[in-house]
């Protein structure tokens, strides 16, 4: 109980860190989220996950996954655009998504058609995303993912 007080305290601040995150991966995919959120969120959904699974609570990594991808993506995106501006950031958040999710199930094909399937708009970014899944299975296998 005490795990999911602080959940909802922190969720008083934060109310992102509730649900199994498609809001905040669809607020990323139309870059409508402010960096300190973001930054706040990149530490706080995977903390706000993993604990809420070891208490016991069902749930799975499927979504949580995606959606850490999605933050990070989004921060790198942000961040190369103040190297080299003009770069749509929202594309840095899918591929990051993308990256994320074929390492955590080890299966880049379908991550990127869930990812075609569930954005309906990807296919200018299909090269960049199968290079980022590809790369992120190949990481995680070597790792011993």
């Amino acid at each position: 109980m005490a795990v999911f007080a602080l959940l909802g305290i922190a969720a008083t601040k934060f109310p992102q860190l509730l649900g199994n995150g498609k809001n905040i991966v669809q607020l990323t995919f139309f870059n409508q989220v402010d960096t300190g959120l973001l930054c706040s969120l990149i530490v706080l959904r995977p903390l706000a996950a993993a604990v809420c699974l070891r208490s016991g609570a069902p749930g799975g990594l499927f979504t949580p996954t995606m959606t850490l991808g999605a933050l990070l993506g989004d921060a790198m995106g942000q961040l190369w655009n103040h190297f080299a501006p003009g770069n749509e950031i929202a594309s840095y958040a899918l591929i990051g998504s993308g990256a994320f999710l074929a390492a955590a199930t080890l299966g880049p094909l379908s991550s990127i058609v869930f990812l075609l399937e569930l954005t309906r708009h990807a296919d200018v970014l299909i090269v960049p995303l199968l290079i980022a899944a590809v790369g992120a299975t190949v990481t995680a296998r070597a790792w011993g993912g």
